[in-house]
């Protein structure tokens, strides 16, 4: 029997690494599993809040990427979807991560300003602090959130809120308010820095040397092209490519129909190595 390729998927915030397996067959996991070894990275989100971006590259991706590689025998290849693709591109230039290419779904390295995200995020860090939440209740949040796109009628409650709330339950992970916090100056100041502010992680990318692909969905309003191609440009790939996936939201891209399309991207991708 042929070996299968080994493939090291890395989850962003609010999830975990199940977002890539459920709850539905074309979850992206499940679509890649007959053509790669899928290995899935898991961020422990440390202590409750405590734990931001800079927490999960220097604690956590040490451990994942040491796991990956003896469970695989080898250096796998490394999809991040999301944060986890900031956070895989960054242990990528700093030599964290030694991968043999590089996918990047849904990932930004500048943030959109969208209407109500900046507002979410700073009103639910306004709300918890004063109740001394060290975490971000995501199944809770999500419920709240779907009826308020909703407008409160059942009827409003269309296929994206639906997996956004199944995922929510299967694979959401409560979120500690530092990270939450690193995310909201992110989106407010428009850099892609470290807690500090001081460190430009942007910068770094030019570090990146291996074979890069970056996938953006053209209906995804947190991780749209125009937030994506910054990122493209930066590395130092000798080979890149830069593809927008039709009808890709930000949850579909890893989690519904326009996930074969990013798993044919893929296999496409590395079969070129």
């Amino acid at each position: 029997m042929r070996e299968l390729p080994p493939l090291l998927l890395l989850h962003g915030i609010c999830s975990r690494e199940t977002v890539f397996t459920r709850p539905r067959p074309m979850a992206l996991g499940n679509v890649l599993a007959s053509r790669f070894r899928v290995l899935l990275g898991r961020l422990r989100f440390g202590r409750p809040g405590c734990w931001n971006f800079d927490s999960h590259l220097n604690k956590d991706l040490p451990v994942i990427w040491a796991e990956a590689c003896a469970a695989a025998g080898k250096p796998p290849a490394v999809l991040g979807y999301s944060m986890g693709g900031m956070l895989a591109l960054i242990a990528q230039a700093r030599g964290i991560f030694k991968a043999t290419s590089l996918i990047l779904l849904a990932t930004p390295v500048v943030f959109q300003r969208v209407p109500f995200y900046p507002l979410l995020m700073r009103t639910v860090l306004n709300f918890v602090g004063p109740l001394g939440l060290r975490r971000i209740p995501i199944r809770f949040a999500a419920r709240l959130l779907v009826w308020f796109f909703a407008g409160g009628h059942p009827s409003r409650i269309d296929s994206g809120l639906r997996l956004f709330h199944a995922l929510a339950r299967t694979a959401g992970v409560d979120v500690p308010v530092a990270t939450l916090a690193q995310a909201a100056a992110w989106v407010e100041l428009g850099r892609f820095v470290d807690g500090s502010g001081k460190n430009d992680y942007l910068g770094e990318l030019k570090k990146v040397t291996v074979p890069a692909l970056f996938l953006a969905g053209s209906c995804d309003r947190i991780a749209p092209l125009s937030s994506v191609k910054p990122g493209f440009d930066s590395v130092s790939s000798t080979k890149r490519e830069l593809v927008e996936i039709p009808a890709g939201t930000h949850l579909s891209l890893a989690n519904g129909f326009p996930a074969v399309a990013v798993a044919r991207r893929v296999s496409e991708w590395l079969a070129q190595d």
